[in-house]
């Protein structure tokens, strides 16, 4: 029993890893893309992103540490 517990907390570490990494790398992107685009165009297309990456990632830590 405690096994599982321990594999499903090791895949949810995983995946959030996984998952801020993936924001990292496309606030990054956003970052370059800065750089290149005009600035409202920028902002309308990473910030939009970005907030739904944000809450989504914020509802998963909050149903996985009320599920744990």
């Amino acid at each position: 029993h405690s096994r599982l517990i321990s594999i499903q907390s090791n895949a949810r570490d995983f995946y959030l890893n996984y998952f801020l990494s993936l924001s990292r790398a496309l606030s990054y992107s956003c970052f370059l893309q800065r750089t290149t685009y005009s600035r409202s165009q920028f902002q309308s297309r990473c910030h939009t992103y970005d907030l739904k990456v944000t809450t989504r990632y914020n509802q998963r830590i909050i149903s996985s540490a009320s599920s744990s």
